[in-house]
């Protein structure tokens, strides 16, 4: 504070501050806000004159290509397989148009940056090992979701052989008449444990993980599937994922629905326990591949679905879509801000107005959709690594498991 002419340091809490005093720490206060507003408008201006000023723009920080919508599979709880209802039919795009669109999010993204190749079942495009190869080389991480069905041992050769890092695998139940009756077909539980084995013995390098959804029918099941990873010699990650609205269905309260009651859990199978047995095991270093802030974001959204789970701004703003058909968006449920078949160039439209448009859009949006919840909540993503949560002492995926009794945990 100034007193006479000296400057001195002292604590607040002990001094009484005078009606001048408090004007001139105001003044000090105020004129410190002006210059940083002036330093972020000068960083703004462009051509040296002042002309333009463009506004901020986030670097992307989650990348999905859902690069086909067809699947061998049948799952009750996806409808992926069915006709898009909200997608008029086109063609696909080509292997090279997908390879452009990789060349130019390169140029806005770090090292590192991840790609998930989803679908449908991704293996099924032909061109998908090209893609991943490229990708790799040009620096990117990349990761694959997968049901397991054809990742025979010629498959996992050719996964390894193009550099991909990372495979998650769908394993919903471990119990055989649970996961095979959601999946649609007799024998699937089977195939995928051997596609894990195949993919153990195609390469020592790339992460195996599994993905497992909780609904009605497997809630009993999901600590089991817990324990059976985190003792599993290969799979280094267990991503769990709650259960939303099937895909091409209109959009409404699902949960309320009696087409859709065998999917939400209900009140009697506890699910709150369930995540809570969650939560004590990621603290106490299993393989776990959700933070522990999801973990409770989930416990939000099965006691209450239309209650936002984040205390800030949902952060799609930050993410790329890019559907089967070529359609780029940031948010599925906003408007698409191109087609890669019509134009491949990610950071064009990364940095158009289209784009500010669909932000501005996430920004207003409340709605716990399953890209927020599940693929993309921030804090946890990429999920084989959470630098937040080692700060915070938590193990992260990937690490050997802590031997710290569960009983200890809190």
């Amino acid at each position: 504070m100034l007193s006479g002419g000296k400057t001195t340091e002292i604590s607040m809490s002990n001094l009484h501050v005078t009606h001048h005093d408090r004007m001139a720490f105001n003044l000090l206060g105020n004129m410190r806000e002006n210059v940083s507003s002036l330093k972020k408008l000068k960083r703004r201006l462009s051509d040296f004159g002042g002309a333009q000023v463009y506004e901020e723009i986030p670097v992307p920080g989650f990348c999905c290509f859902g690069i086909t919508d067809t699947c061998m599979l049948k799952c009750n709880m996806c409808d992926k397989w069915k006709t898009d209802i909200f997608v008029e039919e086109r063609l696909a795009p080509s292997v090279d148009q997908w390879k452009e669109a990789i060349r130019t999010l390169r140029e806005i993204v770090p090292d590192g940056f991840e790609i998930d190749f989803g679908g449908g079942e991704a293996l099924m495009y032909k061109g998908l090992m090209d893609c991943i190869r490229y990708a790799t080389d040009l620096g990117f991480r990349t990761t694959l979701a997968s049901n397991g069905w054809s990742v025979n041992k010629e498959m996992a050769k050719r996964i390894a052989d193009a550099g991909l890092s990372s495979i998650i695998f769908s394993v919903d139940s471990l119990n055989p008449a649970v996961h095979d009756k959601f999946r649609g077909l007799e024998g699937v539980l089977d195939r995928v444990m051997r596609a894990i084995d195949n993919m153990s013995a195609a390469s020592q390098d790339i992460h195996i993980g599994t993905c497992s959804i909780i609904m009605g029918a497997t809630v009993e099941g999901i600590i089991d599937i817990a324990e059976w990873a985190n003792a599993h010699e290969r799979i280094k990650s267990a991503l769990f994922m709650a259960v939303m609205q099937p895909n091409n269905t209109p959009l409404d309260d699902w949960w309320h629905s009696n087409d859709f009651e065998y999917l939400w859990p209900s009140p009697e199978q506890n699910v709150q326990l369930v995540l809570d047995e969650l939560i004590k095991r990621r603290k106490a270093g299993y393989y776990i591949g959700n933070s522990v802030p999801q973990l409770q974001a989930f416990k939000q959204y099965f006691e209450n679905p239309m209650a936002f789970v984040k205390s800030t701004k949902c952060n799609m703003d930050k993410a790329v879509h890019i559907s089967a058909v070529g359609d780029v968006f940031l948010c599925f449920r906003k408007e698409r801000v191109g087609n890669i078949r019509e134009n491949a160039n990610i950071a064009e439209y990364w940095r158009s107005d289209l784009a500010k448009k669909a932000r501005k859009g996430v920004a207003e949006c409340s709605d716990n959709c399953h890209f927020l919840l599940n693929c993309f909540f921030e804090a946890d993503y990429p999920f084989e690594f959470d630098p937040a949560h080692l700060s915070q002492g938590l193990p992260g995926i990937g690490e050997k498991a802590r031997p710290i009794p569960l009983s200890e945990v809190k």
